[in-house]
């Protein structure tokens, strides 16, 4: 069976790496982005069987952070606004965001076996 591929929004270049290099070794494809703006454009560009079953978003980034981004996710129509997304931070109180898409949250540091759980959770079902 196939995984479905699954998404890290981080703008710290060592957490991205470190995360898609375990997802992909555990049998994953990983899109990564440094912000909230450059997955969201990612995001648009996929067809739908394509799509990540997944999101793992950090909330503190430059350019547009993990609020910013929820908000445009709320307003997406389609397979892209149905994304679940599991919040990866080290200040999960650092701001109000909607919690229609957020079905976990995951403080920083956290360890790996945290991030395989929920890509399993999410991305185990057959590719559309």
């Amino acid at each position: 069976m196939q995984l479905r591929p699954v998404m890290v929004i981080d703008d710290d270049q060592d957490i991205r790496e470190c995360v898609a290099d375990a997802l992909n070794n555990e049998g994953f494809g990983v899109y990564c982005a440094e912000n909230g703006r450059e997955a969201l454009d990612q995001l648009k560009g996929l067809r739908e069987e394509e799509l990540p079953g997944c999101i793992f978003l950090d909330m503190m980034m430059p350019v547009m952070a993990g609020p910013e981004f929820l908000e445009e996710i709320d307003l997406e129509s389609g397979d892209v606004g149905r994304i679940p997304i599991v919040v990866t931070s080290a200040n999960l109180e650092y701001a109000s965001f909607s919690t229609k898409h957020v079905f976990r949250k995951i403080k920083k540091p956290f360890n790996l076996d945290q991030i395989f759980e929920e890509a399993h959770r999410f991305c185990d079902g057959p590719v559309p």
